[in-house]
């Protein structure tokens, strides 16, 4: 590259396969010209183990005008280029940044960084919000919840970064801090308490699809557990059941943890009532009625009617069932009146840091 450079370019190595060249010319079309002539000389063919190899280039093009003063841009757009060329697919390419055309996927693109950033610096914390016991008011169990405590920001909930961290790929490494955590916190807080039952309150955590699809995550589970001297039947692993019926690698990891005494929970349970005939089929423990059963002030009729079918069936099959979502006392109380023991919501409490926990925890157990 510093062969093919002119005397008024200047070139840098970046990273272990990246490269840099800053050039100057009097318009963006020859610049644009000797950009596209640096990645066609640098690639070749070459013999590898005596078979032919072609060694093709990714480039990158970002352009400053005259009337844009702020140089920072030019190495955000360069460094946005060289991403889009190094996508997957034809490595092969030449990408000019275009504001117009990729500031949205560079607004992506630095989200990503940043989920990225924050699962190595511990930005994501596990939040948890109590499992209540009626007619008492008093927890049983947690919900692990995890939120990001982004610096400079307000708490970020996981509808508004999920979807980014999905993108990012590290929803999977995400999943299993957030598990490690929570039974770290169970184990350091939780533990130390007992409910009405004379036991410790139980955790649960939301499992990802994605984490199912990966053949080591029930024993990574497992060996969470005893790391964390825990007996199995004080974790709750909560799923969709989307995820156990369409995929047959996370029923069986499903059924792994269940016959090892991991309680299994349905989550949103009813938000499509053709659900009801699956439920005899799954390792189950737990179902969680959806919290669009609720309203906001009063529950219809209907879904009433739905609620009480749902406990019936439950209790058909020695499940467990928790409602979520209850905000109101009027709300409560109909609960109560329709024979719901264990709920969670706003009303009780909303999802707390663990250094909140244990204070909460002496008052309502």
């Amino acid at each position: 590259l510093s062969l093919l450079a002119q005397g008024h370019e200047q070139v840098a190595r970046l990273s272990a396969d990246e490269f840099g060249v800053l050039l100057s010319a009097k318009s963006a079309r020859e610049i644009e010209k000797r950009a596209r002539l640096f990645a066609q000389e640098l690639g070749f063919s070459t013999k590898l183990a005596g078979h032919q190899a072609e060694i093709s280039v990714s480039a990158g093009l970002a352009i400053l005008g005259p009337q844009e003063q702020e140089r920072g841009d030019l190495s955000r757009w360069a460094s946005m280029a060289i991403y889009l060329a190094k996508a997957p697919g034809d490595r092969s390419q030449f990408v000019l940044y275009s504001p117009e055309q990729h500031g949205a996927m560079l607004n992506n693109w630095y989200e990503e960084l940043a989920v990225r950033n924050a699962l190595r610096s511990g930005e994501f914390k596990v939040y948890y919000q109590p499992i209540m016991v009626l007619p008492q008011r008093k927890a049983v169990g947690f919900e692990a919840l995890v939120r990001w405590e982004r610096p400079g920001h307000s708490v970020v909930y996981p509808n508004d970064f999920l979807p980014t961290v999905h993108r990012a790929g590290i929803a999977v490494e995400l999943g299993w801090q957030i598990m490690e955590n929570a039974l770290a916190g169970w184990r350091d807080t939780i533990s130390h308490y007992s409910t009405v039952s004379g036991e410790p309150p139980y955790v649960t955590v939301n499992v990802d699809a994605v984490q199912l699809a990966d053949e080591g995550f029930a024993q990574f589970v497992i060996a969470a557990i005893q790391r964390n001297q825990m007996d199995a039947r004080h974790l709750v692993i909560e799923v969709t059941e989307g995820t156990l019926i369409n995929d047959g690698l996370a029923l069986e990891q499903i059924r792994q943890l269940y016959d090892y005494g991991v309680k299994i929970a349905l989550d949103d349970f009813g938000s499509g009532y053709n659900n009801l005939g699956q439920v005899h089929n799954l390792p189950l423990t737990a179902l969680k009625i959806d919290r669009s059963f609720l309203g906001e002030n009063n529950i219809s009729a209907k879904n009433e009617a739905l609620i009480s079918d749902i406990l019936k069936i439950a209790a058909s099959l020695d499940l467990v069932v928790v409602v979520e979502g209850v905000e109101t006392p009027d709300v409560e109380q109909r609960l109560i009146d329709l024979g719901v023991l264990l709920v969670q919501g706003f009303l009780y409490s909303r999802a707390m840091p663990l250094a909140q926990v244990e204070g909460w925890l002496a008052e309502n157990v």
